[in-house]
């Protein structure tokens, strides 16, 4: 998930109802699942293959750059950029 949404690539989440049901009663979670993934949740073959094909039309990519910002605000492209200002510049290593 990580590496999908910081590169703003599509994600499908092949699980069933009745998978989710069943984490659900052995784990805490702090998010519902279906509400806080940035993809789209399918459970059978033949709705994967729809979107695969589809994507363009039926994924709303910002759900990808919303979800990277939210959680790896860090994750913009300038990590050289912080490792020598950081460790470098300032010599702490």
């Amino acid at each position: 998930v990580t590496k999908g949404t910081i590169i703003e690539k599509p994600i499908l989440f092949l699980t069933s109802d009745e998978e989710i049901e069943n984490y659900y009663k052995d784990k805490e979670l702090y998010y519902n699942y279906k509400e806080f993934i940035p993809g789209i949740v399918v459970d059978n073959t033949k709705d994967l293959c729809y979107f695969i094909n589809n994507i363009d039309s039926v994924y709303d990519f910002n759900i990808l750059s919303k979800f990277s910002k939210d959680y790896y605000p860090l994750c913009n492209g300038n990590v050289y950029k912080r490792i020598v200002s950081e460790l470098i510049l300032k010599g702490d290593f």
